[in-house]
């Protein structure tokens, strides 16, 4: 089971120990995996697809994925200079790519976990 506790509640769900989610799960039977909102949101934007970035075809995909770029997050949090490295992107690729995997994951540079 997948709970939802805001972050500020995160370490009540939890207890001390882990003894709150242990007894949960006893309860109930069921393996208990507590997340808090902005993991949750992390966690499904990291299953959006390369191919949905402009420009990122089925070629650029997969040259993107054996460089390490596994989805839009993992773009989204790498630098112009990391994008350069891989075979066949350019800078203006790169910024052009950067920038749709930030738009598409609704977060600025600045917002970006690194």
């Amino acid at each position: 089971m997948e709970v939802i506790v805001p972050k500020d509640k995160l370490s009540l769900a939890i207890g001390r120990k882990g003894q709150n989610v242990r007894l949960a799960a006893k309860l109930t039977g069921w393996k208990i995996d507590l997340k808090s909102p902005e993991e949750k949101a992390l966690e499904e934007k990291t299953k959006i697809k390369l191919t949905e970035l402009p420009g990122v075809g089925a070629k650029s995909a997969q040259v993107l994925e054996e460089a390490g770029f596994k989805n839009v997050v993992d773009i989204a949090q790498s630098k112009i200079e990391d994008l350069t490295k891989v075979k066949g992107i350019g800078k203006k690729s790169a910024e052009k790519i950067l920038k749709a995997a930030k738009d598409l994951i609704g977060e600025g540079e600045e917002k970006v976990r690194k």
